[in-house]
C-alpha cells in the first residue's frame, strides 16, 4: 500500500495543476490527494496518515499540527525564510517556493524528505522481490545499449522496471531526445557517497520514461565512473534493490569497471550482447566462455543481434527498433518459450537456460 503525498493550496488550479503533474510521474511511490481547504484535508486526516503534506503558505496554520502528518513542507510565495509559519522549529529544511518549474518542486520536496528519513534511520519496507538483469559486452556498446532499452520496456510491459547504464562513455543519449538539465547517475553517485538515506526518493526526481521503463541517463563524464569503489557499487545497487518498488533492476555494465564481478554475481541473469559479424561473435564466444567461471553458465545468454533499422537521432528510433526486427528479437528473449526466426538466423544461443522468470 503506497504511502499519502497531500497537496493543499487555497489557490484551486495551482492544486488541481500539481496534482495531475504528480499523478503523471509514476515512478513516485505515493499516492496522490489534493485539497482546497484545510477543513476538507483535516476531515481526510482524521481516517488517514498523510506522509508528506505540501501545503501553501496562507494554508499552514495551527490546526495542521494536530493531524496525523509525517512530513509537512510549506510552499512559500517569495522564496523567502518564513519568520512565524506553524513549524519554525524546522522550516529551514521544510519550505520550498511555491512559483518555480514543478519538476523542481519535486526534488527539492524529495530532498527534504530524504534529508528526514536520513536522520530517522532507513525505512524497511514489504514489497516483492526485486531480480537483476546484468547486460555486458566486450565489443559492441550500442548493440548493448539498444538491447537494455528495448528488453528493459518490453520487461517494464508486464512489471516496474529500472534500466541503469554505468558504461563511462555509453553513446546513450544519441538514441533519445532528453531535454536540457535533467539530472544523470552522477547526481545519483554523488547523493550516495554523501552517506544520505533516501536514495530511491532522489532517484525518482531523476528518471525519464522509454514506454513503461524508468531509466537515468549515464554520467556525462567518465571519470566518475572510476571514482567509484566496488564497496559503492554494491552498497547503491543493493540499497535500490532494497528500497525500491521495482521487479527488475537491468545493469548495463562496463566489464573493465570496479565492482563488475561482483555486481554480475549478484544478477539473476546475464545477456551477453554481440553484433552479427565474425569478429564480434568470436569475441563474445570467448568472453561469455570467462564470464562463466564467475557467474555460472545456466545464467548466462548470449544474444547476437543484426544491424538496427536506420541511424541513431532523436526520439523516435528505439521506437522504430521496437516495432522491428530487433525488437521481435529481444521480444524472444523476455519470452523464453519462443525461438524466432531471427533468433535462429542471427545465431542466439538459445540452448542456454534463462535463468529467473518474470
Amino acid at each position: 500500500m503506497k504511502k499519502i503525498l497531500a497537496v493543499c493550496d487555497t489557490e484551486r488550479e495551482y492544486a488541481v495543476r500539481f496534482m495531475n503533474y504528480l499523478t503523471e510521474k509514476e515512478n513516485l511511490p505515493f499516492e496522490i490527494q489534493s485539497f482546497t481547504s484545510v477543513e476538507t484535508l483535516r476531515e481526510f486526516a482524521k481516517g488517514h496518515h498523510i506522509e508528506i503534506l505540501l501545503i501553501s503558505e496562507k494554508a499552514a496554520d495551527d490546526e495542521v499540527r494536530q493531524m496525523d502528518v509525517g512530513t509537512v513542507i510549506v510552499l512559500t510565495e517569495d522564496g523567502a525564510d518564513l519568520l512565524n509559519d506553524a513549524f519554525p522549529e524546522k522550516a529551514k529544511c521544510r519550505q520550498v517556493y511555491k512559483y518555480q518549474s514543478q519538476s523542481r518542486v519535486v526534488r527539492e520536496v524529495m530532498d527534504c524528505y530524504g534529508a528526514e528519513k536520513a536522520a530517522t534511520g532507513p525505512e524497511v519496507i514489504a514489497k516483492p522481490s526485486c531480480l537483476r538483469t546484468g547486460i555486458c559486452s566486450v565489443s559492441d556498446p550500442g548493440q548493448k545499449v539498444i538491447f537494455s532499452m528495448l528488453y528493459g520496456r518490453i520487461l517494464a510491459e508486464r512489471f516496474p522496471s529500472l534500466y541503469l547504464n554505468l558504461e563511462p562513455r555509453s553513446g546513450m543519449e544519441q538514441f533519445l531526445d532528453e531535454k536540457e538539465g535533467m539530472r544523470t547517475l552522477s547526481d545519483l553517485m554523488y547523493f550516495y557517497r554523501r552517506g544520505r538515506s533516501g536514495l530511491i526518493y532522489q532517484l525518482n526526481t531523476m528518471l525519464g520514461k522509454f514506454g513503461q521503463l524508468d531509466y537515468l541517463l549515464p554520467v556525462k563524464d567518465a571519470s566518475d565512473i572510476a571514482e567509484m569503489t566496488e564497496e559503492q557499487w554494491t552498497g547503491m545497487i543493493g540499497e535500490l534493490t532494497r528500497t525500491s518498488t521495482y521487479r527488475r533492476i537491468l545493469l548495463d555494465l562496463d566489464w573493465q569497471m570496479e565492482g563488475f564481478e561482483e555486481l554480475l554475481q549478484s544478477c539473476e541473469e546475464i545477456y551477453v550482447i554481440a553484433h552479427d559479424d565474425p569478429v564480434s561473435r568470436m569475441r563474445n564466444r570467448a568472453f561469455a566462455d570467462e564470464l562463466e567461471a564467475c557467474a555460472g553458465r545456466e545464467r548466462i545468454r548470449e544474444v547476437i543481434l543484426p544491424d538496427p533499422d536506420g541511424m541513431p537521432g532523436g526520439g523516435d528510433f528505439l521506437e522504430r527498433q521496437m516495432s522491428g526486427r530487433l525488437g521481435r528479437i529481444i521480444r524472444g528473449c523476455a519470452d523464453p518459450g519462443e525461438t524466432t526466426e531471427e533468433e535462429e538466423r542471427c545465431g542466439t544461443r538459445t540452448s542456454l537456460r534463462k535463468y529467473g522468470s518474470a
